[in-house]
């Protein structure tokens, strides 16, 4: 005799965000791309909108602060150089960020 019982596993939050960071660094060649079908696969992973927001999230906070602390213990590189590698992180970290946070969303909707 067998009971179907619901299943009240969820996914979770930290593999789907292990996917949404490893994902996009191994296929780098697609920049916004990758970001967006890893942001589909770790939101499926965490299982739940809110829970793929949550890993999506997580390691851009993560990446930030370790970005943070490498550039205090780097000395100063000279400031033009400084600015413009910034503006120029700053944009592809805004485009790999959005289309993942998209693909977490879609992904954490299936």
């Amino acid at each position: 005799m067998s009971y179907n019982v619901p299943s009240s596993k969820k996914g979770s939050v930290f593999w789907g965000a292990v996917i949404m960071v490893v994902g996009p660094l191994l296929f780098f060649w697609l920049p916004v791309i990758s970001s967006f079908i890893f942001g589909i696969i770790g939101g499926k992973v965490a299982g739940g909108f809110s829970r793929a927001m949550t890993a999506a999230i997580l390691p851009a906070i993560m990446v930030a602060l370790f970005l943070f602390l490498v550039s205090l213990f780097h000395g100063p590189i000279g400031i033009a150089a400084g600015i413009i590698s910034g503006i120029a992180f700053i944009v592809v970290a805004l485009f790999h960020g959005i289309a993942l946070l998209v693909g977490a969303a879609i992904g954490g909707i299936l």
